[in-house]
């Protein structure tokens, strides 16, 4: 399943979605939070993060 807060209506990427989910973790080494937080940005215009 596959949620979003983004355009209603709008039709996801399925293929590219599913090619991007097969490659996941291949190349993770270290935790980049920032990548993260750009990565689940939707309407946002700038990625959330706090640092502690």
């Amino acid at each position: 399943m596959i949620a979003s807060t983004g355009v209603i209506g709008r039709h996801y990427p399925i293929e590219k979605i599913r090619a991007g989910l097969l490659g996941l973790g291949k190349n993770l080494t270290t935790a980049d939070f920032h990548a993260a937080a750009r990565g689940i940005m939707t309407t946002d215009t700038v990625p959330k993060l706090v640092d502690f």
